[in-house]
């Protein structure tokens, strides 16, 4: 039994120290609670035996142990609370320990089963968490943080892709292209492998980030000795907003597979266009930089001027602006969508549509442009441990449920 314990605890750091830290909290307690209840239905059951009905304790233990398993899980599946489905480990492993003990035959068989039980779950729990100090992933922030990193950089690599091929007319493969393919990673396009692995990347970080709560501040590297009291809130700001960029991108991507054909833009929005994507672009690597450069010792110097960075980009966005006011956007008739979904809508929804989808690209790039800003602000606002409440009672009200595991989004696009 401390080996199995050992094994668990250990494997469950699949990505942080707190992951093995909550799962050896909850198998030592479910154990220790199992075992206290056990104990106490063995002695009742004892009672009942010596003095009532010949057989009745064998109904009692049966009826007894089916009714609090059932009652147990019941409560586990239908509780609202995110702190019982957080711990629900703990409550499916009490109701083992609790037949194992009420099962003993004796009175001194219980309390031994149950003495045991208990030091080996937690004699094994220390030697997992032993055995992960000599080889762990790391804590939980360190992972965020270099996570996050990265997608920042794919991020960059996803407006690039996007952008260029709208402005370029460049259609892409229509949803119904991936489901003939039985949506297998295979086939799909670069745009679709970046959206799909930026999100794929965040719903495992916001799961990731209730762990590290459990973690002491002396699990930290050395490079995280710079983090602020409140750091956690900024990284569940940064979650929320590259969710959001992501977001932007795949509604853009939508308009380069539901048309077959793209309407042609304007020169001077065209040109517009171009030069916000590459500030855009410029942003988010240049924060990619500033989160890889602060877990290095010492930080890496900064060349570039982060408020030029963000003046260039509002003056792209107002250049991008005053090119789409000067030309008709509304009204253009160019374009045609994929036969499927123009025999779906039909002619005149298919006409608005059309006639909408310049002054639209013209919407999703000037969100682009401010989910980029503000990635870059939070960025800066955490590596230099700003201590401001901003984040904490303005944008990152929104984002309060990346406290506790999420369920995934569909894959609609």
């Amino acid at each position: 039994w401390i080996f199995i314990t050992a094994m668990v605890v250990a494997s469950a750091a699949g990505d942080s120290w707190g992951q093995a830290i909550v799962k050896s909290w909850d198998r030592v307690m479910g154990t220790v609670l199992g075992a206290l209840v056990g104990v106490a239905m063995a002695a009742i059951t004892r009672a009942v035996s010596a003095h009532g009905p010949a057989g009745l304790h064998l109904w009692f233990v049966i009826i007894g142990l089916t009714l609090l398993t059932a009652i147990n899980f019941y409560l586990v599946a239908a509780s609202k609370r995110e702190w019982v489905k957080f711990h629900q480990y703990m409550f499916i492993l009490a109701p083992i320990t609790i037949g194992l003990v009420w099962l003993a035959p004796e009175a001194e068989d219980s309390f031994n089963v149950s003495e045991y039980r208990c030091c080996a779950t937690i004699l094994g729990a220390a030697i997992g968490m032993a055995t992960l100090f000599t080889s762990h992933p790391g804590c939980t922030l360190y992972v965020v943080h270099k996570q996050i990193g990265s997608e920042l950089y794919r991020a960059a690599d996803l407006v690039d892709l996007v952008c260029k091929a709208r402005i370029n007319q460049e259609p892409q493969k229509p949803l119904r292209h991936f489901h003939d393919a039985d949506f297998e990673d295979t086939a799909d396009d670069d745009i679709r492998k970046a959206y799909r692995g930026i999100a794929r990347t965040m719903f495992k970080l916001r799961n990731l980030m209730p762990f590290s709560r459990w973690e002491p501040k002396w699990f930290y590297p050395s490079s995280l000795a710079w983090l602020p009291p409140k750091a956690p809130h900024r990284y569940r700001l940064l979650l929320g907003r590259l969710t959001h960029m992501n977001a932007t991108a795949m509604a853009l991507n939508v308009q380069l597979r539901a048309l077959a054909q793209l309407p042609a833009l304007e020169s001077g929005v065209s040109a517009a266009a171009d030069n916000l994507a590459e500030q855009v672009t410029e942003i988010l690597r240049h924060a990619a930089k500033r989160m890889d450069a602060k877990l290095s010792m010492p930080e890496q110097e900064r060349i570039l001027d982060e408020g030029e960075l963000m003046r260039g980009v509002s003056n792209s966005m107002e250049n991008l602006s005053r090119a789409a006011e000067g030309h008709s956007l509304h009204v253009q008739n160019a374009g045609r969508l994929q036969p499927d979904i123009a025999n779906i809508l039909g002619a005149e929804a298919e006409a608005c549509y059309k006639a909408w989808s310049g002054s639209a690209f013209i919407m999703l790039m000037l969100q682009l442009a401010l989910h980029a800003t503000l990635l870059l602000d939070d960025v800066i606002k955490l590596v230099d441990g700003y201590q401001g409440s901003d984040s904490e009672h303005g944008d990152s009200q929104e984002d309060d449920s990346m406290d506790l595991p999420t369920t995934p989004s569909e894959d609609i696009v």
